[in-house]
């Protein structure tokens, strides 16, 4: 929001014209429309290794995935496979894991100009 954060979700600056539906469909349910460049990637190297998180980049020789920490480059030949998901990186349950008071600061805070 207003050009902080970390790039894992989309931008939230002005979504709060969106209204309160909106935000309670994207925060219950967040794999049910999941845009492109936010699907969780599955990278799994020849060692067995498995980073997870979203494209950022690609060259002749290498895959960068952007995780919750950092981004991580990985070389092509390192690469057993690599699967896109149609899942968010959002987890789904995040209003379980807040009070009511919480939710509520959370909705009015994405819903304030």
């Amino acid at each position: 929001m207003n050009g902080q954060g970390t790039g894992m979700g989309p931008d939230l600056t002005g979504s709060w014209r969106n209204g309160v539906d909106y935000f309670l469909e994207n925060i219950v349910d967040p794999n049910v429309v999941v845009g492109e460049n936010f699907q969780l990637n599955l990278v799994t190297r020849n060692d067995g290794t498995v980073v997870s998180g979203m494209f950022e980049n690609e060259t002749e020789g290498s895959v960068s995935i952007r995780t919750i920490t950092d981004s991580i480059v990985i070389l092509k030949s390192d690469v057993a496979s690599h699967q896109v998901t149609d899942q968010s990186m959002m987890p789904s349950g995040l209003l379980e894991a807040l009070t009511e008071s919480q939710a509520m600061d959370l909705l009015k805070f994405l819903t304030t100009k």
